[in-house]
């Protein structure tokens, strides 16, 4: 994880419940992919612009990439509660999820 995309981004700590369900959804995602699957720009390289989650959304309904149906769902989820987030909101729960701060 980028702990210096974090800090760019102001190293925003706005906990709440969405927050740490997306970072408990970004754990499953990593739990079927180390690298983050169809979200790799997402999760591994902290590309969270609007822009970056409808690239990520085209990409799971196009079926690029073969990827098992569980993985699938764990990643659908995981952009749809991305989606619901800002941008700062985005970079706390990744932050959350790498460890960078507390709940």
């Amino acid at each position: 994880m980028c702990i210096d995309c974090w800090k760019e981004r102001g190293s925003p700590a706005i906990v709440n419940e969405a927050i740490a369900q997306t970072a408990r959804l970004i754990n499953n995602v990593f739990e079927h992919h180390h690298g983050g699957g169809n979200l790799h720009i997402i999760l591994a390289d902290w590309n969270i612009s609007d822009d970056d989650i409808e690239f990520c959304r085209q990409l799971l309904i196009s079926g690029k990439y073969p990827t098992p149906r569980k993985e699938l769902k764990a990643e659908a989820m995981c952009l749809q509660a991305f989606k619901q987030l800002s941008e700062s909101q985005r970079a706390t729960a990744l932050a959350l999820q790498a460890g960078f701060i507390s709940p």
